[in-house]
């Protein structure tokens, strides 16, 4: 992210969930790769102001992400 501005507007996004009591979990990387799984699997993929939008589909972004962070910790 390089966008000063924009960084701004997420950091406080963060605080107001945290505030309100939810513990946003930040998740940066493994987009590409959880498109192609969901492509495999015949799964919908959205992108809405080009950004993923895989809401439905949290299964497969764990499964990709965490068959990733086991991959790089080996």
């Amino acid at each position: 992210m390089t966008d000063a501005a924009l960084k701004e507007e997420f950091a406080r996004d963060v605080v107001l969930l945290k505030y309100v009591g939810m513990n946003p979990v930040v998740v940066h990387g493994g987009g590409p790769e959880i498109t192609t799984y969901m492509k495999r699997l015949n799964l919908p993929v959205e992108f809405v102001e080009a950004c993923g939008s895989r809401t439905p589909h949290v299964e497969v972004a764990k499964m990709v992400l965490v068959g990733k962070s086991t991959r790089t910790s080996c």
